[in-house]
This record gives structure tokens, C-alpha cells and sequence, in this order.
């Protein structure tokens, strides 16, 4: 039996940050330059922080709609609205790198990084799936 202080209680679990490590789309992790797994330390969707994102996006659609009559969204703007909201959820990642040096965390680098669709969905599927990764970190 789930009781209200149960579901309160885990819903506040989302304002913790939970890791979650990105794969190539090969199936091998993504290393940093330390050899280490490369990861995004996500927010859940119930958290204050994600709520406040989407409610922003929610009120740009509608000053969107309002100037043009309706809703007339491109993919390429849901996709990059998307992406926007997901990049939100994140604060903070590691094991990115330019090749030469490591990337700061940036809100530029992590929309950056969130154009590839597979890094995409994975950080999504964390922001989402938020109690599978922070129950996974808890138990090391």
C-alpha cells in the first residue's frame, strides 16, 4: 500500500542529483580523458527545478501561439525546445572533452552535447526514469 507521505517522499528524491553514465551508440561507455565513464548528473521530472523549466517552456508556447494565431512549431523548434528543457534537468556532467582539454560545464556545452540524439535520449531516459539511477547510486 503506497501512502501520500510515500509518494511525497519520493518526489522530493527528484531535487537530488542522480548520475547517469552515456553510452556510444555501440553499447561501449563514452570515457573521459581520464579513462574514466563520461556521465550527466541529472534532476527528476517531479523536481523544482525541472517543473519550473517546463512551466517556462509552457509559457513560451503560449506567447508562441498567441502572436501567431495558434500553434505553428517546426520539428526543428520542438527538437530544440527539447532539448532546452532536458538541458535544464542537468547540473552538472563529466568525462566531456574537445578533444584536447576537458569541457567546462556550461549550459552551452550541455545543449552542445544533447544534438546527438542517442546522448539525448539517454540523459531523458535519467531525467525520467530519475529513481532507477539515484535507487542504482544509493545502493554503492
Amino acid at each position: 500500500m503506497a501512502s501520500i507521505g510515500q509518494i511525497q517522499a519520493l518526489v522530493e528524491r527528484d531535487d537530488e542529483g542522480a548520475v547517469v553514465p552515456i553510452f556510444k551508440k555501440n553499447g561501449d561507455p563514452y570515457l573521459g580523458m581520464d579513462g574514466e565513464p563520461s556521465t550527466f548528473t541529472v534532476v527528476g521530472s517531479e523536481s523544482k527545478l525541472y517543473r519550473g523549466a517546463k512551466h517556462a517552456h509552457m509559457r513560451r508556447l503560449q506567447k508562441r501561439a498567441r502572436r501567431s494565431g495558434g500553434l505553428t512549431e517546426t520539428p526543428e523548434q520542438m527538437a530544440k525546445d527539447s532539448r532546452e528543457l532536458i538541458a535544464a534537468a542537468v547540473i552538472a556532467f563529466s568525462g566531456w572533452d574537445d578533444g584536447k582539454k576537458e569541457l567546462p560545464f556550461t549550459p552551452e556545452n550541455v545543449k552542445e552535447l544533447l544534438v546527438f540524439d542517442h546522448i539525448f535520449e539517454q540523459v531523458n531516459v535519467g531525467v525520467q526514469g530519475h529513481a532507477d539511477f539515484s535507487s542504482a547510486g544509493s545502493e554503492s
